[in-house]
């Protein structure tokens, strides 16, 4: 009867940001604008955001919607793009790790999910010789983030998955 959780489950009704501040030091940044490279405002620190995020960005002046598009980790950047339809949401392959494989056999084709109640991706596997797999989805989804989870079914049945480990276009 418990309402289903969208966020981190584990640590139960608190803020997030104030959590994780607990644990990690913030270190605020410039974000930046990916089509015009112009600073629009500060950001508290990257572990705050994810990719295809647009609530608690703190950015005023448009009336349009702006998106987590990208993150520079080595240079601290957060970068956004204003519509749900921007390019830069949209991936076409990632490479998972950390997998694990619930199979008999290791399949080439099946269904996937990157994000919580997203509707089933048809997906082509290759699998790499590092224990990784590279996930092939050429139709093209949006929000596939480094750090989430992917889980792969064959129908109903889970075979697996790993973690998002880099995200690819073209």
């Amino acid at each position: 009867d418990k309402k289903d959780s969208t966020g981190i489950c584990f640590i139960g009704e608190r803020n997030y940001q104030k959590f994780i501040a607990n644990y990690l030091k913030p270190n605020p940044g410039n974000i930046i604008d990916v089509e015009t490279k112009e600073i629009i405002g500060r950001h508290n620190g990257l572990m705050n955001y994810t990719i295809g995020q647009r609530r608690g960005l703190n950015i005023g002046g448009t009336e349009d919607r702006m998106f987590v598009v990208g993150k520079n980790l080595k240079e601290n950047i957060l970068y956004i793009d204003i519509g749900e339809e921007s390019e830069y949401l949209i991936s076409d392959s990632c490479i998972i790790d950390n997998i694990n494989y619930l199979g008999n056999t290791k399949i080439n084709k099946c269904n996937a999910k990157f994000r919580y109640r997203q509707k089933d991706v048809q997906v082509e596997l290759e699998w790499l010789e590092n224990d990784e797999i590279l996930v092939k989805y050429p139709q093209g989804v949006k929000r596939v983030t480094p750090g989430q989870a992917c889980v792969l079914y064959d129908g109903e049945e889970c075979l697996g998955g790993g973690i998002i480990k880099e995200v690819r276009k073209n």
